[in-house]
């Protein structure tokens, strides 16, 4: 279908199915025709000018014509013919003239072309950079190298790679920290058309050895502080020819690498560090292999804590698609940009981030992989675009409002009352920035971050409408949320750059994207929902379709059909709102799987069943959101067990009467932490706080199916009061700076 692009405050007719703007079959004066383009119709979920809502309705009685402003359209319907059933209809960006496709402004069409393209126009501009220590001991500033000297690192360790065998379209592990060989290791296997598979620099080698022999891996590049590990999983990794290890980091105890690489050989695995890779490269040069759009970039494996880990593979076409898009989008990147790498690039986020900035010219500083350190190497980087997850953000907003508050006195007033006002002027016109309070308070605030933050971006989970509000106040640039996962390249929607007053929504479709949501009936959601005021609000499993959306799972079609349907709709499992204007808000998860604020995953049940190893627990539910960083439980005491209790504790009481009671509140805590230390649960999988409920959990009071399953969403509701106050005793325990937004 052919789109004519609207000016940005245009509404899309569905009478004439046009955009309405100036001159297009609409007669009355430019005051008229702007009214227009905020007008909708309640009663049949459509956009209508005023001409056309007359027309549409001329036979309905006066009270029937519902208008309502919708503010200025984020994005357009896409009328296509089809005939509804089950789902919402298609939205796609105002940017997208003819379909959900991007041409990158560089004009590559691959990882490979996209970072050429920089190393051809800024050979000599810094690429990547570390800090080093120096001569006196102590950590000194970011050295860098130039996008020359990288690719030529680049080109010669693929060149090693080859040399050994390693051939085109084979996997190659990458399992490290954050660093600058982990990018020249990429490049290089970008060049010789092989697939890189990330490994999480925090993964066990349990879980590296699933990936690595899943994915077949040939060759490994990996940090020093791994080595051990891969060379011990080497006898059960049948394809493992290569290992080579990058040099131990400027800033790190030095690790003694010579027992470990004499006794490889012993492993029939060749193992060489990174230079002597570069070496034997330069020794044995080649021309690149580079891949075509269609092939493989990489492999990337989604978390193990939801189950048996899935490698969904990328093309690159997928991985450019979604920066290209991005960049288009308004998150622009430029030569002059600065970024500090900190999330991890096993993860997509970090992966898309890199990509648009390596094919603009932007410089790359890592972080040292200190949580402790990271704002000390902000200070000293001064970044200009900052990318993080809620969980980072969150503890900027408590540092902040604690050390104002604690300060007393006159600058706590002055910093209220700048905040006050800074508040005011952000919600009326949208300005992150105030002549006068920035230079009196918040220039001293945004120095945290180096003083040169332009945009940050938003990530991985929802954050809190405060937050939001308060990053932009205090850090005086645009703040802007995305939403993506690993199968579309970590990037579906984005919130728009210049509008800096919308919170709570993930913002509307990048332009490689067409967007929808398909009815989940069970879970009370529909394309026909409305609000409360009757007001249109599609509700649905949100579904993406466009070059962004990876090829499928290794080896595992049958997850791969039930994510991708014939159509090409990736099924998210994550439910979405259709807001007014255009935006996406996320409201429920479909799958009982979900993430914390910091962007962890949970699978509830897996938890729930470690935790009824307990003998005091009869029944539990696991709940945890988004917003929120810790998990809460509700538990149904075992009676039996309870009554045993009771009597080794010489208490008294009717079960009822038990389960309120402190003490065995007390004991089902502790039971509860010793199961899952053994279970070794990790510390965002345990319980915080824990609800005592009397009844079992059964068919007869709803909370079970017939299959003796629990119904979450009901639980949810049930629970809703218990669930409030115990994370209001967790907040209470950690003692929280009380917002002052």
């Amino acid at each position: 279908m052919s789109v004519t692009l609207p000016p940005h405050h245009a509404i899309f007719c569905t009478r004439h199915h046009e955009f309405v703007s100036k001159g297009k079959k609409h007669s009355g004066n430019g005051k008229e025709k702007k009214e227009h383009a905020k007008v909708a119709c309640l009663s049949c979920s459509r956009y209508l000018c005023k001409q056309c809502d007359h027309e549409a309705h001329a036979s309905a009685p006066a009270n029937k014509h519902h208008r309502f402003p919708v503010g200025e359209l984020q994005s357009f319907i896409v009328f296509d013919g089809r005939e509804l059933k089950g789902e919402s209809h298609i939205r796609r960006s105002l940017s997208a003239q003819s379909g959900p496709f991007v041409a990158p402004s560089n004009k590559a069409t691959t990882l490979y072309d996209n970072f050429q393209y920089s190393v051809r126009k800024f050979p000599n501009r810094p690429c990547l950079g570390e800090r080093v220590v120096g001569n006196d001991g102590q950590i000194g500033p970011y050295v860098w190298q130039s996008y020359k000297q990288v690719s030529e690192r680049a080109l010669r360790l693929g060149a090693a790679l080859a040399h050994l065998g390693v051939t085109p379209k084979s996997c190659v592990g990458v399992y490290s920290a954050n660093r600058p060989e982990w990018v020249i290791a990429d490049q290089a296997l970008h060049a010789f058309s092989l697939v890189s598979v990330p490994l999480y620099d925090t993964l066990g080698p349990d879980a590296a050895e699933v990936v690595m022999k899943q994915s077949g891996c040939v060759a490994v590049v990996c940090g020093a502080d791994k080595l051990d590990a891969v060379l011990r999983l080497a006898p059960s990794l049948p394809t493992l020819k290569v290992v080579v290890v990058m040099p131990n980091r400027p800033f790190e105890k030095p690790l003694d690498l010579t027992k470990a690489l004499s006794g490889a050989s012993n492993s029939g695995v060749r193992v060489l560090t990174m230079q002597q890779a570069e070496e034997l490269g330069s020794a044995n040069p080649r021309a690149p292999l580079p891949p075509s759009a269609s092939d493989m970039a990489t492999m990337c494996y989604t978390s193990g804590t939801t189950g048996a880990p899935k490698g969904a593979m990328l093309s690159h076409q997928n991985m450019l698609a979604a920066s290209s898009a991005a960049q288009q989008h308004g998150v622009l990147a430029n030569p002059d940009d600065v970024h500090i790498s900190f999330l991890p690039l096993a993860h997509m986020f970090e992966r898309l981030v890199h990509s648009l900035l390596l094919g603009s010219g932007s410089a790359i500083g890592f972080a040292r992989g200190d949580p402790l350190l990271l704002m000390e190497d902000v200070e000293t980087l001064r970044p200009t675009i900052f990318v993080g997850v809620p969980r980072l953000y969150n503890r900027l907003y408590d540092k902040v409002l604690s050390a104002m508050s604690s300060s007393g006195g006159l600058k706590a007033w002055l910093f209220n009352k700048g905040l006050a006002a800074k508040k005011e002027n952000l919600l009326k016109y949208g300005e992150v920035t105030h002549w006068f309070w920035d230079r009196l308070i918040f220039g001293k605030i945004a120095a945290k971050l180096g003083g040169r933050v332009r945009i940050a971006i938003t990530g991985s989970a929802p954050i809190g409408s405060d937050v939001l509000h308060f990053l932009r106040i205090a850090f005086s640039c645009a703040v802007i949320e995305g939403y993506g996962q690993t199968e579309n390249g970590a990037c579906s929607t984005v919130g728009m750059p210049n509008d800096q007053i919308s919170v709570g929504t993930v913002g509307v479709p990048i332009v490689c994207n067409d967007v929808k949501l398909v009815d989940v009936p069970e879970m009370g959601y529909t394309a026909s929902d409305c609000a409360a005021d009757g007001t249109p609000a599609p509700r649905g499993e949100i579904c993406m379709r466009g070059p962004n959306v990876f090829l499928g799972y290794y080896q595992n079609p049958e997850q791969t059909t039930e994510a991708l349907d014939g159509e090409g709709w990736l099924h998210s499992g994550d439910i979405g709102v259709w807001l007014p204007n255009g935006t996406l808000k996320i409201i429920d998860r479909k799958k009982n799987i979900f993430k914390l604020s910091q962007g962890e995953y949970i699978a509830p049940e897996k938890i729930e069943q470690i935790y009824q190893r307990c003998k005091l627990v009869a029944q539990i539910f696991v709940y945890g959101d988004s917003l929120q960083s810790s998990l809460v439980a509700v538990v149904v005491p075992d009676e039996e067990e309870v009554k045993l209790w009771a009597q080794q504790h010489k208490i008294n009481g009717s079960f009822a009467e038990l389960v309120s009671n402190p003490a065995l509140l007390k004991a089902v805590n502790e039971e509860m932490r010793a199961v899952g230390t053994e279970a070794k649960l990790r510390g965002f999988e345990v319980a915080k706080a824990v609800h005592l409920h009397p009844e079992l959990f059964s068919i007869d009071n709803g909370l079970l199916t017939p299959t003796l399953k629990l119904k979450r969403d009901l639980a949810r509701k049930v629970f809703a009061k218990q669930i409030a106050d115990m994370y209001e005793q967790i907040a209470a325990a950690d003692k929280p700076i009380k917002s002052k937004l």
